[in-house]
């Protein structure tokens, strides 16, 4: 699989590196409209290619498709075979980008969270249901104790699942917010923690609770970061289909910053995460089978690109297409609406 990074930020580096070590797929051009950061990103990720846009980016494309066909030599900007791009971009850019790519062709790698509305949201789930490849990069999915956890509940070894418990004690700086970025803004990032952080968890939760958000209650705050319009910390309750009941805790202003939890209470034991760094489950009442996820490759980024390459070679499904990632996105939406907007 031939990709392109746009969006060459924290995220996009560490993308950039392991689809570099990753020997079936080619990274073929890095896009940040910032070219220093696209550069340097290109250079520790071996491509030598780089664009300060998408619309660059799919020029060359178009330039180097139209050489081939006419026997004339491709632009030296030209990107070889594109199949697939990952977008790191501000949560705003995400459908406009999103719909660019598919309709060149092109799957796409969307970065967490769907986008920062759920009228976009839904926009890039119609897209993917009309046939376009959309995953999004909900990588605890590819965790393996997360997967061990998934996989214990899928058996039935907890029981009947009644709640479920998820605790996001992490700690940013003002550096995280760039000076008054577009982390800070509300209108583009459409939220704060419980987006950006506490979606990853809800995503899990919500996947083992077999069901989806039908109502919430939520409390948001901003304690530390009042420079932004956005939460630094969020209660949340939120009732599914099945009747299982989550609760969420997410937090930018916990000190020190702590493994991020997922306690999983069945009727016939509890199962507790805590990761992502040295993720592990255990069980209380419970044996909990520790098994490594099919996908084999480094670190559960590396294993999300991995699952997205097969799926764009057609060897296998991915874990979070963007249908399925509308429903955390539906619970952040409900949980946001609930503590007044």
């Amino acid at each position: 699989m031939n990709i392109a990074i746009v969006g060459c930020g924290d995220v996009g580096y560490y993308v950039a590196r392991l689809a570099w070590l990753n020997r079936r797929i080619k990274l073929v051009a890095c896009v940040d409209p910032d070219a220093a950061r696209a550069a340097a990103v290109a250079q520790k990720a071996g491509c030598r290619t780089t664009f300060q846009s998408l619309d660059e980016l799919l020029s060359a494309q178009v330039e180097q498709e139209t050489a081939g066909s006419s026997a004339k030599p491709a632009s030296r900007t030209a990107t070889p075979g594109l199949d697939a791009v990952y977008l790191g971009v501000p949560h705003d850019l995400h459908l406009p980008l999103v719909r660019q790519a598919t309709g060149a062709g092109l799957a796409v790698l969307c970065e967490k969270p769907l986008a920062h509305t759920l009228d976009d949201a839904r926009a890039i789930a119609a897209l993917s249901e009309s046939g376009a490849k959309i995953g999004i990069n909900y990588q605890y999915r590819y965790d393996h104790a997360i997967y061990s956890l998934i996989e214990a509940v899928r058996e039935g070894a907890l029981g009947e699942i009644r709640y479920i418990r998820c605790n996001v004690p992490w700690h940013r700086t003002s550096d995280y917010f760039g000076g008054g970025g577009w982390h800070a803004s509300r209108e583009r990032a459409g939220g704060g923690t419980l987006i950006t952080q506490g979606s990853h968890l809800l995503d899990i939760a919500l996947l083992c609770s077999g069901g989806v958000a039908t109502s919430a209650l939520g409390r948001r705050y901003t304690e530390v970061f009042t420079h932004t319009d956005v939460d630094d910390l969020f209660f949340g309750l939120v009732e599914t289909s099945t009747g299982v009941k989550i609760e969420i805790s997410s937090s930018m202003v916990a000190y020190p910053e702590q493994a991020a939890t997922i306690e999983v209470y069945g009727s016939l034991g509890t199962a507790v995460y805590s990761g992502p760094e040295k993720s592990r489950v255990t069980g209380r009442g419970v044996k909990i089978r520790r098994r490594k996820h099919p996908v084999r490759f480094y670190h559960a980024l590396g294993r999300s690109i991995e699952g997205f390459r097969r799926w764009v070679d057609g060897e296998g499904e991915y874990a979070c297409p963007a249908p399925e990632a509308l429903k955390a996105m539906t619970a952040v939406d409900m949980l946001y609406r609930a503590a007044g907007g």
